[in-house]
């Protein structure tokens, strides 16, 4: 992703640094017009940004201290912002012990999708923090000799001495789909958690670095205030409309692209941004499925009941070309599955250029979701099962023995997990997971792509709106009925056109009886869902089969001395048929990720050894 760098070495070295992490950065040219910029602020400290020209980045060198930030506070122009962090960054350094303190109400009260790195005038001393979700995913590797940052694994990978697939974190990619807590795909270099702050502090021995949380929801905290569903809703609408309003109207932004479909969410979001005046354009993609094609039929009707300007997108379908290039994007963090993205994405830039905001949906079914579990939840074991029974794609013994874990390895991790999750009530773990796990997996790392073309807002998670919605009583969301009393309220034009994936209008009696349904569905463990669909194939959809392209690649040898070698057996073919094209595509993921860091980008690192030669466990 484009972004900021961090290199802190114990080591006094300057231009060998500055070339060392120019080298790293130009893994990270993803594009003719990205650009790569290396600043150093003192012995052994480098900061570097790598992005296109309209991507939002600032550094500022004072000369007591450096700033640099990444992303958008929303609400405040750039001047107010600069000077907020000035006085936080000279208040920080002068006072260590208060930095914690003074960040953490900083972040508070705050509302955008940022990073901020500051560094002293020596070089010596390092802050860095997120907002208060992490919507910007960054990585980062720390020893006593060195801190590695980055928004891409690969500049990590490409100035570590070593480097090694996390057999564990490759192993929740296949068993889940996704990697768990501070995991990636690869040994030493870490996840950062939402509302990080990582200090760190450097000599000529050795670097120390510390990784707090300043802030994480409870999601037990809910609000008597709101048990009034009016006055509930009167304050969402407010908060949700200035979260429009403020992304809609950001400094520099020219033209908003919505990318609407037609479901409950972009219809919400576009009606936002209409209300709020914002420069306003929609989009939507057409490939060659019967949910696309309803998505596009129902998206043209919504776009017209608000009156905003709507193209469709027709997409061949994605090519090897297209997978290989999200893998190495995205270090194998999207799956290979949602290639056919891409030329969407090109397609928007083509037509609105990189200056242009791109717009999602995401957030308010989250905020207004019933997270009522399938089943009675009695301990943490309970929570586990139920976390299982709904994400699990391949069963968990069957990835061990493949990954040559130990039995119980990925049962036991996720338990550690939502153990440490701070709430008492297990219903409220089973939120915290689906938040702070799959959304930031899915959706963060998801919506993350879409800012090496362009940048992505999502006034779905705007915090003032997001952290009042979750602290509503669960009882009033109950059914989706406070999320379609706000729709009905907020823009009722909308509300009355039918959902694209029901086919009927939101609230209504047939609406209900297919979400019951739906519901009842999810009651049927993950697994087994597969295996019916495989024994009785047309009645549920048509039986998976193993593409050709990955049949040639087994068949062909391209896998030998692959470090996934219980992966490549011919009898995997048999697996993924049972299991289906979601177990598929993170396989799939795997072997073309492991494909490209055997044949690095074209670079001047080119000549080097492949980065990862191996699997450890963690």
């Amino acid at each position: 992703m484009p972004g900021i760098t961090l290199c802190l070495s114990s080591s006094d070295e300057q231009e060998a640094l500055r070339r060392k992490v120019s080298l790293a950065q130009e893994e990270m040219l993803h594009a003719p017009e990205y650009q790569s910029s290396v600043c150093l602020a003192g012995p052994g400290c480098a900061v570097g940004f790598v992005g296109y020209p309209e991507y939002p980045f600032n550094l500022r060198n004072t000369g007591s201290h450096l700033v640099a930030v990444e992303g958008r506070i929303y609400g405040k122009s750039s001047s107010a912002v600069d000077a907020e962090l000035d006085r936080l960054a000279q208040q920080a350094f002068a006072e260590p012990a208060a930095a914690e303190r003074l960040i953490t109400h900083w972040i508070q009260e705050n509302d955008g999708d940022y990073v901020v790195l500051m560094v002293s005038a020596d070089g010596e001393r390092v802050l860095v923090f997120t907002d208060p979700l992490g919507r910007l995913p960054v990585y980062y590797r720390a020893t006593d000799k060195c801190l590695l940052l980055a928004r891409e694994c690969k500049f990590i990978l490409h100035l570590q001495d070593s480097a090694a697939f996390d057999r564990i974190g490759c192993a929740q990619l296949l068993w889940i789909g996704h990697p768990l807590g501070r995991r990636t795909l690869y040994e030493g270099v870490d996840r950062a958690p939402g509302a990080m702050l990582l200090s760190a502090r450097r000599d000529a021995q050795r670097v120390q670095t510390k990784v707090s949380v300043l802030f994480e929801f409870n999601f037990e905290e809910k609000n008597a205030h709101y048990e009034n569903p009016d006055r509930a809703l009167s304050e969402l609408i407010d908060r949700f409309s200035q979260a429009c309003s403020t992304r809609g109207h950001a400094p520099g932004v020219d033209q908003n692209v919505m990318s609407l479909s037609g479901g409950q969410d972009s219809r919400v979001v576009a009606a936002g941004l209409r209300q709020a005046g914002a420069p306003c354009v929609a989009a939507t993609y057409l490939i060659s499925t019967p949910k696309a094609a309803s998505d596009a039929a129902v998206a043209v009707k919504i776009a017209r009941a608000l009156d905003i300007p709507w193209e469709l997108v027709r997409l061949p379908g994605a090519t090897s070309v297209d997978e290989e290039r999200l893998i190495r994007m995205k270090d194998g963090l999207n799956h290979a599955g949602i290639a056919y993205i891409l030329p969407f994405l090109e397609q928007i830039i083509r037509r609105w250029g990189r200056g242009a905001v791109f717009v999602t949906g995401i957030g308010p079914e989250t905020a207004f979701q019933d997270f009522r579990p399938g089943r009675e939840l009695h301990s943490i074991d309970d929570l586990v099962s139920e976390i299982v029974r709904q994400r699990e794609l391949i069963p968990s013994e069957r990835v061990e023995a493949l990954m040559g874990l130990k039995p119980g390895t990925l049962i036991e991790e996720l338990r550690d997990v939502v153990q440490h999750h701070p709430e008492t009530d297990l219903r409220q773990k089973a939120v915290h997971f689906t938040i702070y796990e799959k959304n930031r997996r899915w959706d963060f790392e998801g919506k993350d792509r879409n800012r090496f073309f362009l940048w992505e807002a999502a006034p779905g998670y705007a915090m003032p709106f997001f952290q009042m919605a979750m602290q509503i009583p669960d009882h009033l969301k109950q059914q989706n009925r406070l999320y379609q009393q706000f729709q009905k309220r907020f823009s009722p034009v909308t509300a009355g056109i039918a959902d694209a994936g029901f086919g009927q209008r939101a609230g209504s009696p047939l609406y209900r009886c297919k979400q019951v349904y739906r519901r009842a569905a999810m009651g049927i463990p993950r697994g087994t869902r597969k295996r019916i669909q495989h024994l009785i194939g047309g009645s549920l959809g048509h039986r998976f089969q193993v593409p050709e392209r990955a049949l040639t690649y087994l068949a062909g040898g391209m896998a030998a001395g692959h470090p996934f070698s219980a992966l490549t057996s011919p009898d995997i073919v048999a697996l993924l048929e049972l299991y289906g094209p979601s177990a598929f595509q993170n396989w799939w993921t795997l072997m073309l990720l492991d494909k490209i860091v055997r044949t690095p980008k074209a670079s001047a690192a080119q000549d080097q050894e492949p980065v990862l030669s191996q699997v450890r466990e963690s």
